[in-house]
């Protein structure tokens, strides 16, 4: 009996162990996640200036930008691009 007790206590020992462990795995993932997070706004928030700023130096609105990038993302899909539809439209 005693050696039953003390094969359930190194047991809960081991998995209380174990858990301890993936927790603090869990927590360096939250961490991770959340570093990846910050730099892919920041990422976005740079592509944002540097379109705004190129658009500027064009005279083309960040919303012409965006359509165009639509329409292009929905070309791609259909396996069509920009230069085969102007020559499709003449």
């Amino acid at each position: 009996m005693e050696k039953q007790i003390a094969d359930n206590k190194a047991e809960v020992e081991s998995t209380n162990t174990e858990l301890s462990e993936k927790k603090e795995e869990l927590e360096n993932l939250k961490k991770y996640m959340a570093e990846i997070k910050k730099g892919k706004d920041d990422l976005e928030k740079k592509v944002k200036e540097v379109v705004a700023k190129k658009g500027k130096e064009f005279d083309v609105s960040l919303s012409e930008i965006e359509m165009v990038a639509k329409l292009k993302s929905t070309l791609k899909k259909k396996g069509l691009d920009i230069p085969t539809l102007v020559k499709m439209a003449k």
